[in-house]
């Protein structure tokens, strides 16, 4: 288990690469009892996660600069590393000011 000063510096840097954006991304896993665990994450630690395990999302705030903020997070962020967003996957926030999209990530080979 990690301890909270690890968990906190992993929060951290999260919450340091995305101050100033209206996007941000996180991850949900299914847990035993059938409830959604959610949490804060980063592409790093999305890159580095060598399973299924988690569904990938990335969650854009509805504001007047959210399509420019979106657009170059798709573009310097996803497309490089041969990811995209799923169009069919929109889900707005319970709040109605966030709209949520699945991430379409490479799945690692064996070979």
């Amino acid at each position: 288990m990690k301890s909270i000063k690890e968990i906190l510096a992993e929060l951290n840097s999260v919450v340091e690469s995305n101050e100033s954006s209206n996007v941000w991304i996180s991850r949900s896993k299914e847990t035993s009892k059938g409830q959604w665990s959610n949490e804060p994450t980063s592409v790093e630690v999305m890159m580095n996660d060598e399973t299924d395990d988690y569904f990938y999302n990335a969650w854009c705030k509805l504001t007047d600069d959210s399509k420019t903020d979106l657009s170059e997070f798709v573009e310097t962020e996803l497309v490089p590393r041969k990811m995209r967003l799923l169009k069919k996957t929109a889900l707005l926030s319970k709040d109605r000011t966030a709209v949520r999209y699945m991430i379409a990530r490479p799945l690692v080979s064996d070979s």
